[in-house]
């Protein structure tokens, strides 16, 4: 199903004001220079399939610490460049920072058995890309929990936020060490309400503090019915989901894909009778809350067909005529019942001037954090707000972070932003939540 405003921008370097070639080898067409020419930063900078905590997991499931360094005691890092190809494929392996001949040794055989990586992009084209990574000795450990420990939450937004009491919280959470009949490197996770009734069970990896839950997860409302039976990957819902209404009845039963995107296969409405059944019927959108109806519709082949109705937030109604999931035309009508046709979608938020302009702002606002630089630290930092009806930003918060002062340093650029042009439903202006990728990376040293 189509959601109306979670939207995923394009992904920014933050230290190179323009690509700059390391290496080159003339040819006769344009298109050939730049297939050779080696970029340090592009549009789209390459990744390791599965991002950071995947790159963690590889090297703590590869790495062999050298036994003449461990015998020695030798502990550090080994910083490796290379080159990522547009085929993703790894090349041109050279060590900047030494550590002894065979950690130098290991780390560049770990990162030659590397699984191909993203290659990056520029204009949606791919490029060669110099990269620039650490391999520490002895390998960064999964923080497995050695013993039990509570976690009093509180919500601030979308934001989870450390208290220091029961009493402060809307829920708490109790991260156990692993089930070692189950799986020795999965920490065992309980949420509980205030009330003491259970909110969650599942269980999870634990990397630089990000809890990322991982198999089966199993959510409860507060009245103690059942509320969702979700998968997980790596922190990244997927797989097939189940969810059910507040009385504990089901309501959904679904797809979800790693991108977010979702499948319904079956719903059924309060009563229990089927409303939709293999991707087919009509169905009905409700708030987080369950108190009231956010859209409803026809879906075929699990996308929406045909004529829909919806309701904001800020309850502008709109009538909204789909193809194949794809939207047609539709109008909206203010509380005053004023109609604005419209042949667009739902224009989403942008910030003024467009995406040069927001590169501009960026490049021109972000400092590297010294911590970040100093350990060679890189990533992507994914920062969440919302963008208010007159443009005003707020909620901003780290959904997916890089650690070493980098999430610090995108929530601080961000809120410095100006306004920006707010999403539209049908001409009417509305509330809408927006997520932002923004990369940094170093570059790499001569």
């Amino acid at each position: 199903m189509n959601k109306l405003f979670l939207i995923c921008f394009f992904c920014f370097g933050v230290t190179a004001l323009k690509a700059q070639k390391i290496d080159s080898v003339g040819t006769k067409t344009k298109d050939n220079v730049l297939d050779q020419k080696v970029f340090t930063w592009v549009e789209k900078m390459p990744d390791f399939p599965g991002g950071l905590n995947a790159y963690k997991r590889f090297l703590a499931s590869n790495l062999v610490y050298p036994e003449s360094a461990r015998q020695r005691g030798v502990k550090g890092f080994v910083r490796v460049s290379f080159i990522v190809e547009m085929d993703g494929n790894l090349s041109d392996f050279k060590v900047l920072k030494s550590l002894s001949k065979e950690m130098d040794a290991e780390a560049v055989r770990v990162l030659r058995n590397s699984p191909k990586w993203i290659a990056g992009t520029q204009n949606g084209s791919p490029r060669r890309v110099a990269m620039t990574l650490i391999v520490g000795f002895p390998p960064e450990s999964l923080a497995v929990p050695k013993d039990t420990s509570v976690f009093y939450i509180k919500m601030v937004g979308n934001e989870e936020t450390l208290v220091d009491s029961k009493d402060k919280a809307d829920f708490y959470r109790v991260v156990l060490p692993p089930d070692t009949t189950v799986d020795k490197t999965l920490a065992v996770i309980n949420e509980f309400y205030r009330s003491g009734r259970k909110k969650m069970i599942g269980n999870a990896t634990i990397i630089d503090r990000q809890l990322l839950l991982s198999g089966s997860c199993m959510e409860f409302y507060e009245n103690g019915k059942r509320k969702s039976i979700k998968n997980y990957v790596d922190g990244v819902q997927t797989g097939d989901y189940s969810q059910y209404y507040p009385s504990g009845k089901l309501y959904i039963t679904g797809e979800c894909s790693p991108d977010g995107s979702k499948k319904i296969k079956d719903a059924r409405d309060t009563t229990g009778k089927i409303i939709a059944s293999d991707g087919i019927g009509n169905m009905i959108i409700y708030s987080n809350d369950f108190k009231r109806i956010v859209e409803e519709g026809p879906i075929v082949n699990s996308v929406e067909e045909g004529e829909w109705h919806g309701m904001s937030a800020d309850s502008a109604r709109s009538i909204i005529n789909y193809k194949h999931g794809l939207f047609q035309n539709g109008k909206s009508f203010d509380q005053k019942g004023l109609a604005y046709p419209d042949k667009q979608p739902f224009p989403v938020p942008a910030y003024p001037g467009g995406k040069d302009a927001l590169w501009t702002f960026l490049q021109n606002t972000i400092r590297y954090p010294s911590v970040a630089k100093e350990a060679h630290v890189q990533g992507q930092v994914y920062v969440s707000f919302n963008v208010e009806r007159d443009g005003s930003l707020t909620n901003v918060h780290v959904v997916r972070g890089a650690g070493s002062g980098l999430d610090e340093e995108a929530i601080r650029v961000i809120k410095l932003s100006s306004k920006w042009n707010p999403g539209m439903l049908g001409g009417i202006p509305v509330r809408t939540q927006y997520t932002l990728p923004i990369s940094f990376s170093l570059q790499v040293e001569n």
